[in-house]
This record gives C-alpha cells, structure tokens and sequence, in this order.
C-alpha cells in the first residue's frame, strides 16, 4: 500500500454494489500518485491523489523503451474532427499503426497533419503508419479498444511504474 506523499500506486478498488458478486480489491491498471491525508478545504479525512498516471494496459512502447500512455496523446483540440472512429495498433517495439476511419471531409493534407500532430507527442523515437481501415472491430462485449497492444508487457516490473512518472 501507498502511505507516503510523492508515492505512485495501482488503483485498486472494493465495490458492493453487486451482493452477490461484489469486486474485492479490484485491480484497475490505473496507477495514480498519491498526495497526502485530508483536504483542508473541506475537512475531509479521506486519501487525496494527485493525479492519474494512466492505465496499464493502454500503453505504447517506443524505440528506446519509455512507456507513452495512450491517454497522454489524448488531443483536446480539433485533431480528430476529420476522423470518424480510431485505434492504435503496436506489435512491435517503436512501430505504431493509427488505425482510423475518414469523415467525408478528410483529405490527404488533414491526415498527413493528424500525422505530425500525434508524432508531436509520441517522440522522435517512434514510427507511426497511418492507416485507413474501413471498420474497426468492436471487443467481444461491444467495447471499442483505443489500443491493440501486441508487445509483451510485464504489467508488474517495477522500472514501468517509474516510466509512468516522468
């Protein structure tokens, strides 16, 4: 458990919502970094965490071996406009696939610039193919995956949780 300031630790929560199949020390993939005890302004005693790191299993590996959440390339801009629906894809170290589907109004200049957008935020150590599809399949419970993750990850190497840091 985490119980010092400045320390990073998985989210893991009990839910009993559910009487019959309640979630127990749930583990989420989300890591987070916690801040301390209480909030002064409002008086609670409860944990206060800082920010969230991003989930584990949503992550990109580059050329050089730094992990890139797929929630640090977010954009809250007008990046995806153009874009009906997206994923990424990785099968190999460094190599990443942005899968997408096109509104009608995407042409080849807003792609090449969606393009330089994301290569912005994934580094230089980081090839990115851009690549038409015309679906994107859903999970078999009707989820849509943001990631295809094809690299082995070990979730639970300690040198991952200090790259999610940085």
């Amino acid at each position: 458990p985490v119980t010092q300031p400045n320390q990073i630790g998985e989210i893991v929560g009990t839910s009993f919502i559910m009487h019959a199949t309640p979630f127990i020390r749930y583990k989420t993939q989300d890591y987070a970094k916690f801040k301390g005890w209480g909030c002064s302004s409002c008086g609670r005693p409860y944990q206060i965490w800082e920010r969230i790191e991003g989930r584990l299993q949503e992550l990109l590996v580059t050329m050089t071996e730094r992990y890139i959440s797929v929630s640090m390339i977010n954009m809250h801009d007008d990046t995806y406009d153009h874009i009906k629906q997206f994923q990424f894809y990785q099968k190999e170290k460094g190599k990443v696939v942005f899968q997408f589907i096109p509104k009608q109004s995407c042409n080849d200049s807003i792609i090449q610039d969606v393009k330089a957008r994301l290569l912005a935020k994934l580094g230089d150590d980081t090839e990115l193919e851009m690549k038409q599809v015309k679906e994107i399949p859903l999970t078999s419970r009707g989820k849509h995956r943001l990631l295809v993750q094809e690299l082995d990850i070990k979730y639970d190497d300690p040198s991952l949780r200090v790259a999610l840091t940085l």
